[in-house]
């Protein structure tokens, strides 16, 4: 059986191609990781988030990984 050159782009389908155009507008001013996370946030999985902002996989894990670990802002009650 013939192997696929890397290079090869997988036919997607017309709505999953819709999708990734539009977050690829909506994060292409922003940095990788802030785009990464966007993305992630948003239900793409780490494959297609890496394909789209041109990363690793296993980077878009880090990435969201380290910002699960941030904590969590206090809320400010000065304002009572």
């Amino acid at each position: 059986m013939p192997k696929k050159p890397k290079n090869e782009v997988p036919k997607l389908e017309p709505l999953e191609l819709i999708s990734r155009l539009l977050a690829l507008h909506l994060v292409k001013d922003m940095e990788n990781t802030e785009a990464a996370a966007r993305l992630g946030a948003v239900g793409f999985d780490d494959k297609s988030v890496g394909e789209m902002v041109g990363i690793t996989e296993s980077t878009v894990r880090g990435i969201r990984f380290r910002r699960s670990k941030k904590p969590a802002k206090k809320k400010n009650n000065s304002a009572r």
